[in-house]
Parts: C-alpha cells; structure tokens; sequence
C-alpha cells in the first residue's frame, strides 16, 4: 500500500511537467527584417477563396493584383479592407500566377502556357488576349516574377532535374510588344531534407516566388513543405525557414512592395482566403 502511494505521489509531481511540454507552441522563425508573429490579416470578401498569385501593378501600392486559381478572372485587391473589383480576360484554366511588366500582364497556367494582354482601363475585359504555348517544355509551373526585362517562370514538378535538391527556373527576355524569347536556365541547389525518423528525402515543390528590393534576395514559398527559402540575386541558397500552419495555411502568392514589405496570399483551404501583410522594418 505504501509502494502505490508513493508512486501515486511521484505521479502527480511530473504529470503537470508532462503536460505543459506536451502542449507548448513550436517556435517559428522570421527572415531577417520581419517578424512572423506581427501580420497585418486582411480576409478576402464575396467568396475569393483560391488567389493563387498575387503583384502590384500600381505606383500607389494601396492595391495589389490577383489572380484566381480557375476562372479566368483578374482582380484587384483594396489592402485596406479587402474588397476586390475584377474582370474576366480568359476562359477558365489552372491559372498558378501573374507578373506586370510595361502595362502588359503575363498569367501562367499550370501546363506552362503563359496567357499576355495590355491592362484594360475602367474595367472593361481585354481586346488583346494572347496565349503562348510553346515556350516552355512540358511540366507543371506554379511560379512568375518580373525583374527589369526579364520574366522567371517557377516549375514546381518536373521529371527532367531531381526535385529533392534542384529548383528550376526558366528566364525569358521580355522584348517589344512584351514579346518573350528564352534566356536561360537556373537550376538552383536546395538542401535536400528529410522527415523525422525517415531515411527518404523530402521533394522540393515550390509554390511561388518574388524579389525582395529591401535585401536584393530572391524568397520562394513551398507551399506544400510549409517552408520559406530565400536565396542570393544569383539564386545561390541561403537561409530555410519554416512557416507555422496555423498562419500559412496554403500560402501560393508572394510579392514585395517598393519598401520591402512582404505579402502573402493564402487560399482558403477550409476557412477564409488572406493576404498576410508584414512590415519591413530593416535588417536584424
């Protein structure tokens, strides 16, 4: 009887340890300049769900540009409340993301077509829609991005490069008339990663990515591996960084302003589409 007393009693001294261990919050990081526990929520309005990208196309930067995952519909978005106004320039696809360069918009679709046509003034849907699909090879692409006059197109899966350890982006020349002719290939290096406890390496499948002005990296976000990796101006690997799910939901749009704030979108998933909006607030 004294023995399970006394086992009883050492019971209750660790059981309240146990618990408080088991029930503390991981600690997630931030990149240099920001802070991951301090964003600005804007929730999207009248059922915008899926924004698989997102740009700014506007000197102001009180609005940003998005697209949306299937019909074909562009919108802008108020960053003060949320409230989108849209106009429908194609028919509906597998749009993954859009870039704006020189008042012409480009829009990638998942098979790698890349939908061109000016910006239309006061609403009204584009005359100038043109779909180029054959400028890149065959493949599943998730991320664009305008840097001066070249276009960077993001595969996310491809059979031709190993995506536990390579991120491949296609760069394009962006001529007169926004006419695209290929420049290159990068194949970035990324850290090959493991789950806990496997011995299989993790796939990199990225979702999106954006030049920051504020530290001249390039960021890509995996949305899949809930993951942030940012990378030098020439694409060389610097810094991991793991997204808390409860706020990256499913995180498929990023873009920068001119100061360096960060903005991402996230797809519903369930709940309410955002677009998590963080300060830049200079380097740590």
């Amino acid at each position: 009887m004294m023995n399970t007393q006394k086992i009883l009693a050492v019971l209750f001294l660790f059981i309240p340890a146990i618990l408080v261990a088991g029930c503390k919050k991981h600690s997630y990081d931030s990149p240099s300049g920001y802070d991951f526990n301090a964003a600005r929520i804007i929730n999207m309005k009248h059922n915008l769900d899926e924004i698989s990208g997102i740009c700014f196309t506007t000197a102001d930067e009180k609005s940003v540009n998005a697209i949306e995952d299937e019909h074909g519909k562009m919108y802008t978005i108020d960053l003060e409340n949320g409230e989108p106004v849209s106009y429908k320039f194609s028919s509906r696809a597998d749009y993954e993301d859009l870039a704006f360069w020189n008042n012409t918009f480009f829009v990638l679709s998942s098979n790698g077509h890349i939908t061109r046509y000016s910006r239309p003034s006061n609403g009204a849907d584009p005359s100038d829609v043109v779909i180029l699909d054959t400028l890149l090879p065959a493949a599943e692409y998730e991320g664009m991005a305008v840097l001066k006059d070249s276009l960077f197109v993001l595969a996310k899966v491809d059979k031709n490069f190993d995506q536990h350890s390579t991120m491949r982006i296609y760069r394009f020349l962006i001529g007169p008339g926004a006419g695209l002719s290929a420049a290159g290939i990068v194949d970035a290096v990324v850290p090959e990663q493991k789950k806990e406890g496997k011995n299989k390496a993790v796939k990199f499948h990225p979702s999106c990515l954006a030049k920051n002005p504020a530290d001249n990296n390039w960021y890509v976000i995996s949305s899949i591996n809930k993951q942030l990796f940012i990378f030098d101006d020439h694409f060389n690997f610097l810094q991991i960084i793991d997204l808390d799910p409860s706020l990256f939901r499913q995180p498929e749009g990023l873009t920068f302003n001119s100061k360096g704030d960060m903005l991402v979108s996230n797809e519903a998933n369930g709940g309410t589409a955002t677009i998590l909006y963080f300060k830049y607030s200079g380097k740590k």
